[in-house]
């Protein structure tokens, strides 16, 4: 499958993100928006890269890693862990979201079917992660009770996300999308 991104792209990210400490599941380039201080209202930040969703093998999870591929070699512009649970929702084909601490964040990606690669990964990485992720669930939940506690919320967050869709309009404006970076 071609990338957007070049063979010095792809070795920058490797270099960036180095394979002995991470295990790169996918990688993708996009630009970073907030709904910070309204929710209602995405913000460009002024951040666009290679987006990596790495399973980092020292600490034994995930992260959603924005690299620099510009030439500026600024490295990791802006990092997310992923904690239990997370929720990656697919507001468009080139326009993912998430929430952060204090606010939402945006994926606006350049090309559709890396963000359709990109968000079946996310989906996925359970499945992908390295055996000492996987046998260290999160806050040290026992992993029967970490996987109920998982999938009731999933149920509740489909049956909210129905709800939405039937009964109100989307609450949040979603930005145009970017004809070049």
């Amino acid at each position: 499958m071609p990338s957007v991104l070049s063979d010095n792209d792809k070795e920058t990210v490797k270099r960036t993100v180095p394979k002995p400490s991470n295990k790169i599941q996918a990688v993708a380039v996009a630009r970073l928006y907030v709904a910070y201080p309204e929710r209602q209202r995405w913000l460009y930040t002024g951040l666009q890269g290679a987006v990596v969703l790495a399973n980092d093998l020292v600490g034994n999870t995930f992260w959603i890693k924005m690299v620099d591929v510009s030439g500026s070699n600024r490295g990791v512009l802006w990092d997310q862990e992923i904690y239990d649970p997370f929720y990656y929702n697919q507001d468009r084909t080139f326009f993912h979201s998430f929430e952060l601490e204090d606010c939402l964040a945006g994926l606006s990606f350049v090309d559709e079917k890396e963000a359709k690669q990109f968000k079946k990964k996310i989906d996925e990485r359970e499945k992908n992660a390295s055996k000492s992720t996987k046998a260290t669930p999160f806050q040290g939940l026992d992993l029967a009770v970490y996987q109920a506690f998982y999938m009731v919320n999933a149920r509740l967050r489909l049956l909210m996300v129905h709800n939405l869709r039937l009964h109100r309009p989307h609450p949040y404006r979603l930005p145009a999308r970017p004809l070049l970076y």
